[in-house]
């Protein structure tokens, strides 16, 4: 697989996804600090659609299927589609970490004459490959109160998302009510966080903001761990083309892997 395709999976897990509404249909957008549109979001029945700024340089969206549980990258320029559930990364990274295990032992030896800090950042920057054979990646996400906003007229609460007690990103959260997210949509992304969190612990080098486990409309999102503001800039319920949520007739292709796995 072309490594721009590995880096536009990284960027699907990272590129932060927004929960949003069903019966009516959801579309929310957001910009960066600059004003440029960096995320558009999008939800119909069981199908999210979201156009990131860092895939469609690439001629590529992602969508979400919560009836399967798939998440589903759609390249226009190469005319492919690929498929990724949890289990896919999971069982890649168990045949990584056999393979990797003698070399991940004697590596594991020369980090103990490092300092704690650099041997931490480094831990980190491999993720998932420092773990033994079949051991699970670390994933310590917590979040910390810090303060009230408004966003679009939209009350929310600021979150410190922290990944064993250091900040790597900042939320605001409205509650599904105030954000007048319908609560069918907000259903179906609720499935597709608790997948993204699943696929983004097979590899724990890969960091989200909702990596940790929060309830509610996210209407702003700073990342310090990828430089990214996004802030809504608009969030409508009206009814959106079905033929946006169809997966076009493209060749399938097959997962390869994705930084920090390699």
């Amino acid at each position: 697989m072309p490594q721009s395709a590995s880096r536009s999976v990284a960027a699907a897990i990272c590129a932060f996804l927004l929960p949003a509404v069903a019966i009516a249909d959801t579309k929310a957008v957001y910009v960066s600090a600059n004003g440029t549109e960096s995320l558009t979001f999008q939800v119909k029945g069981p199908m999210v659609r979201w156009d990131a700024r860092e895939l469609s340089r690439d001629q590529r969206y992602a969508l979400f299927d919560s009836a399967r549980g798939v998440m589903i990258l759609v390249d226009d320029g190469r005319k492919e589609i690929m498929e990724l559930k949890p289990e896919t990364l999971r069982r890649q990274r168990e045949q990584m970490q056999a393979q990797m295990a003698p070399m991940m032992k004697q590596l594991q030896e020369q980090l103990k004459n490092m300092p704690p800090e650099q041997r931490r950042r480094f831990e980190k920057q491999m993720g998932a490959m420092m773990q033994p054979p079949g051991g699970e990646p670390a994933m310590a996400f917590t979040t910390k109160k810090v303060g009230q906003g408004t966003v679009q007229g939209i009350p929310c609460e600021r979150l410190s998302v922290l990944r064993d007690g250091k900040q790597e990103h900042e939320v605001c959260l409205a509650t599904r009510a105030a954000a007048g997210v319908p609560a069918a949509d907000y259903a179906t992304m609720k499935k597709m966080f608790d997948s993204m969190r699943a696929m983004a612990s097979a590899v724990a080098a890969v960091s989200m903001p909702m990596a940790a486990e929060l309830d509610g409309v996210p209407l702003e999102m700073k990342s310090d761990t990828q430089g990214t503001v996004r802030v809504l800039q608009s969030l409508s319920t009206d009814t959106l083309p079905a033929d946006a949520f169809t997966l076009p007739p493209y060749k399938k292709t097959a997962f390869e892997g994705i930084p920090g796995m390699k």
